[in-house]
């Protein structure tokens, strides 16, 4: 902030404007306050004239001015009965965005020295500190570069900040201008992606179709991106789209994808509550999920982290970053089955798996334990004991093990015989129908694949060593 501060005052500041939607935006900054609010027991609102509103702005100047805002809001809010509001309105050819908080009012002295560097309320126990270093200053440095303005309004009832842009970019001068490109424009990412090329030689490999295909699932509102998105990813990934987060959230219960990439603000439900309801479900925990957002601010990826995202990418973002992304969780994906499934094969009883899905996968060991000696007990009724559909559970198993459901089965069922035949607890055949084989031959042949020496055999080794 000193930094711009400086600039500012130096007259070398310069703005990076681009068309973006002023309400989408300002909206996705409002909801990552949210749990701020709700842990303060704020009544926080977000209103709106208009769905959608245009405006020109530089997206990570702007974003300190809404942050500063809020987030004074909110700590000066009542602390029993706060209400925090954020309000979009378009008047004339201005865009208002209206900040209120009904907390200790400002006083006539501290409303003439406000927007002062460093200025601070002289009684911070008796009043409110209107003084935030250099964050309502640089805010209304910010606002007048903007050919906009940041003041107080007079209001009895609130303390209100009102934020006033301009429409349109008649009042930029072109030399001032970067481009004038929005940040949902494809057009962006394209030009990313064609830099990338440029500077990095090694191409993002395609999945070998011999193996089973990975499934993205991706989550956008704009149709622009999640075209470009789709066309992009669909080289080397199948693809399924949706438009919202609660859209999402069926299609990701429904198809159990490989990996989900979302946009954070989007109608209906916005990407936050989507991951944080895919993290927090048994059947779509184990899911990779990348998130994209506009904002650049640390709070705004601490956000997305705290709902169990896994990767934050800032738009734009070039399409072999996201690739490459996509790639690197699939891999840490293999290797957590092939950890797993080394792990299990040796010891299941006691492995301890390190991610959310340890208690789902000890529930699944345990069942199956129980039913060890039931050679009825197949993948429906797993499934219908576990409480998923069939082929949720079968996607579930495989995500997490690498193994169907049918041979996660047959490996415990054998793990089992062989702590029998150490044990001496019977000859082949009692202990093939202990452990749920109907067919003695049949398990003699199964036990010969995973440890490459039939049960005789290792009986008669294992009495060996004991006489």
């Amino acid at each position: 902030e000193l930094m711009d501060f400086r600039k500012i005052e130096s007259g070398k500041m310069k703005l990076n404007i681009s068309e973006i939607d002023i309400v989408a935006f300002t909206k996705e900054i409002f909801l990552s306050f949210q749990h701020v609010a709700a842990q303060k027991n704020i009544n926080y609102v977000f209103q709106t004239q208009t769905p959608v509103l245009k405006a020109y702005i530089d997206t990570e100047q702007l974003e300190k001015i809404i942050f500063n805002l809020l987030s004074n809001a909110i700590k000066f809010a009542l602390p029993k009965s706060g209400f925090v509001g954020l309000n979009i309105t378009q008047l004339d050819d201005d865009i208002l965005i209206l900040v209120n908080d009904n907390g200790q009012g400002v006083t006539d002295e501290a409303k003439q020295k406000l927007f002062n560097t460093f200025y601070q309320a002289p009684n911070q126990q008796q009043q409110r500190n209107t003084g935030t270093g250099i964050g309502l200053a640089l805010s209304k440095n910010i606002a007048k570069l903007h050919h906009g303005d940041l003041y107080l309004e007079n209001n009895s009832k609130f303390t209100s900040f009102c934020l006033k842009l301009k429409l349109g970019n008649q009042h930029f001068k072109r030399d001032d201008v970067n481009n004038f490109l929005g940040i949902e424009d494809s057009t962006l990412y394209n030009l990313q992606s064609q830099v990338n090329e440029l500077i990095y030689d090694a191409p993002v490999k395609s999945v070998s179709l011999i193996s089973n295909i990975p499934l993205i699932l991706i989550v956008e509102d704009n149709e622009d991106v999640r075209n470009f998105l789709v066309s992009s990813l669909k080289k080397s990934f199948q693809t399924i789209t949706a438009c919202n987060g609660s859209e999402a959230l069926q299609v990701a219960f429904n198809k159990i994808p490989d990996v989900i990439v979302s946009d954070v603000m989007m109608p209906v439900m916005d990407g936050f509550e989507l991951c944080s309801l895919l993290k927090t479900d048994v059947r779509t925990s184990h899911i990779p999920v990348i998130m994209l957002t506009a904002k650049t601010g640390d709070l705004h990826e601490l956000e997305g982290l705290k709902t169990g995202a896994d990767v934050y990418l800032t738009k734009p973002f070039s399409l072999q970053k996201l690739q490459l992304t996509v790639q690197n969780l699939l891999n840490l994906q293999h290797s957590m089955r092939e950890k797993f499934s080394h792990h299990f094969t040796v010891e299941p009883t006691l492995t301890k798996i390190e991610s959310t899905d340890e208690d789902f996968l000890n529930k699944v060991v345990l069942l199956l334990e129980h039913n060890i000696n039931n050679p009825d007990f197949n993948v429906n009724l797993f499934a219908s004991e576990i409480g998923m559909s069939t082929p949720v559970f079968y996607k579930k198993i495989f995500a997490l093990t690498g193994l169907t459901v049918n041979n996660f089965i047959k490996s415990v069922r054998l793990k089992r015989a062989m702590q029998l035949l150490q044990q001496n607890a019977g000859n082949v055949s009692e202990i093939a129908y202990q452990v749920g084989f109907n067919d003695a031959k049949y398990f003699g042949k199964e036990f010969r694949k995973q440890y490459g020496k039939s049960p005789s055999m290792f009986v008669f080794k294992s009495g060996t060593k004991k006489n």
